[in-house]
């Protein structure tokens, strides 16, 4: 998607934590909303701002809450494990939901990668 370089947005990043992988393919991303002469804002967690505030240190970083979900050791053990976090996960969904109404009022676009 290709925004109008006469009309700089406000873009928000919030990348999924489930692995590095959501928040990763977000950097290349951010750095073409940067040389757009966008202003991009990150959210995530503890996991995801580790991974993302040393390749950009001079934007802002939000705290959200994190899904912290855990995988099985064992191949057969993943559904089960991933059935009894659902409740934790619908939780999550509905925190997030509340919480991008509260503090996103402006903004042009937002980015989540699974979020």
């Amino acid at each position: 998607m290709r925004i109008n370089l006469n009309n700089p947005k406000k873009i928000l990043f919030a990348p999924l934590d489930w692995g590095l992988g959501h928040a990763s393919r977000c950097i290349p991303l951010i750095k073409e909303c940067l040389a757009l002469g966008h202003q991009v804002i990150i959210a995530g967690n503890h996991t995801v701002s580790a991974l993302l505030r040393p390749e950009f240190p001079q934007l802002q970083f939000l705290e959200l809450k994190g899904y912290e979900v855990k995988y099985a050791k064992q191949k057969w053990a993943l559904p089960f494990l991933m059935m009894k976090q659902i409740p934790s996960i619908l939780s999550v969904i509905r925190f997030e939901r509340k919480w991008l109404d509260n503090v996103v009022t402006e903004w042009a676009m937002r980015y989540s990668d699974f979020r």
